[in-house]
């Protein structure tokens, strides 16, 4: 397997303007309520999203989610979410 990247939180798993923005969190991710995180495509920085709420683990989010509000920049399903620098 690749190496575990520095800083990262987990992947968009939704980007809706009805239901809004959930990340899957990684078994190490840990976000805080009102943290700004960073949104990574293809390893460049595109977006930023601020947790809203974070929830407990579920059987589709087995280490738990975050509720998010989009900030700056264009973000996608699929992106990877890491800690602000």
């Amino acid at each position: 397997p690749a190496p575990a990247v520095s800083g990262r939180v987990g992947v968009l798993q939704l980007v809706s303007d009805k239901f809004g923005i959930f990340v899957k969190l990684d078994a190490a991710g840990a976000a805080v309520q009102g943290e700004t995180l960073e949104i990574f495509r293809q390893g460049l920085v595109v977006g930023e999203i601020v947790v809203e709420k974070l929830a407990a683990p579920d059987a589709s989010y087995p280490n738990g989610s975050a509720s998010c509000r989009r900030g700056m920049g264009d973000v996608r399903k699929g992106d990877e979410v890491r800690k602000k620098r």
